[in-house]
């Protein structure tokens, strides 16, 4: 994962640029988005805050989206 910066309440899009699929997992539970090998998937964040993420299917995956 990329670190990102949004804005709370923004609908933003997340890439898989390889051929296996991932998730886009808050560590608190906040969110879990699917995102499906060479495809897109879209997330909104409401309230402010640095979310750690990481992927359900590859543990060692991790990242922080940070939102303004």
């Amino acid at each position: 994962f990329s670190e990102a910066s949004v804005t709370a309440g923004t609908e933003f899009t997340i890439a898989n640029d390889d051929g296996r699929p991932h998730t886009v997992t808050d560590d608190a539970g906040a969110f879990d988005v699917a995102v499906p090998p060479g495809g897109t998937a879209t997330l909104t964040i409401d309230a402010p805050g640095t979310y750690q993420i990481h992927c359900k299917i590859h543990s060692s995956i991790h990242g922080t989206i940070t939102v303004a």
